[in-house]
């Protein structure tokens, strides 16, 4: 467009044309190879867990003040759990990430909806879902009186559900909360920051069925794929 509009006012001359455009190439080369190089080393490390490597050598070191390099090292890279059919055990899973870094403030949220005794589809029996004091979860606010922690208020989302907009709470008690978070994929990346920027050291989130485009791109973090509970109870039957 612009070497159109530039030869219409006659500022480039007939036959420059392939002189404009070698230039240009000239020029950008250099600095797209370097994005390049930098996209594929950052792929490369995040992939093969070099960055969380480095995390934990820097905290081992630095102690408390880690908290001021964490976002430059990725130790807080968000946990998608995705499952290929409903009751893959997702939540099952997520629960046990939960007690594996216990330790941790973590930031908590669903693509669809859990935390609630019975499935609203099935009529099974789900599990529950219970935090400690102090850790972030962002749910529905329709969703607040079903959850029997002490709440406080960390922010609101902007993200619309017909269960109300989500928002952001901190648990100021141990106790049981229920689940019912953004339901797009791009709406993620913005709430596992603000999650960051409150505190949380590790972001969980609860995917919905069939909802596998939560781990294609534009999705950082780590994906766990769940699947085969929902086949048979008896486990031997499920590996066979």
């Amino acid at each position: 467009i612009g070497f159109v509009y530039y030869r219409r006012h006659g500022w480039i001359a007939r036959g420059q044309g392939k002189e404009v455009l070698q230039r240009t190439v000239k020029k950008t080369i250099p600095s797209s190879l370097a994005v390049l190089g930098f996209l594929l080393m950052s792929r490369i490390m995040s992939s093969t867990g070099q960055t969380v490597v480095l995390a934990q050598g820097v905290s081992a070191v630095l102690g408390q003040g880690y908290a001021l390099l964490a976002p430059l090292v990725g130790d807080a890279s968000p946990v998608t759990v995705i499952g290929l059919c409903k009751n893959a055990g997702k939540t099952t899973a997520m629960r046990r990430l939960m007690a594996e870094l216990g330790e941790e403030c973590l930031g908590l949220t669903s693509v669809g909806r859990d935390g609630e005794a019975t499935d609203l589809v099935t009529g099974t029996e789900k599990p529950d879902l219970y935090i400690k004091s102090g850790d972030l979860f962002a749910t529905a606010r329709g969703m607040m009186h079903l959850c029997d922690v002490t709440l406080e208020v960390g922010g609101l989302t902007g993200v619309m559900t017909p269960l109300g907009e989500v928002a952001v709470f901190r648990a100021r008690s141990d106790g049981y909360i229920q689940l019912a978070g953004p339901s797009a994929a791009g709406q993620l990346p913005p709430l596992s920051e603000q999650f960051q920027a409150l505190g949380a050291q590790r972001v969980l989130i609860d995917g919905a069925a069939g909802r596998k485009s939560l781990a294609g791109a534009g999705v950082e973090g780590a994906a766990l794929l769940c699947t085969g509970a929902s086949l048979d109870r008896d486990m031997d039957l499920v590996v066979a």
